[in-house]
């Protein structure tokens, strides 16, 4: 049963531009972002601070090419 959810505009934004370049769905988008976090959570590779990190730094490179 599909649900609604809140998300920020900046995330939905996001979505909705990775799913064009995609050629996605904004649904079927999120929907693979969720099973990729899934997917690695369950690996138990990277712990919570390393992925942390990773995501921070992402946000900075993101930050920078605006």
């Amino acid at each position: 049963m599909a649900q609604s959810v809140r998300l920020p505009d900046e995330l939905v934004d996001l979505a909705r531009e990775q799913a064009e370049f995609h050629e996605r769905s904004v649904s079927n988008q999120t929907t693979h972002w969720l099973s990729i976090g899934k997917a690695i959570e369950r690996a138990g590779v990277y712990d919570y601070a390393h992925i942390s990190h990773l995501l921070e730094r992402q946000d900075r490179l993101d930050a920078a090419a605006r």
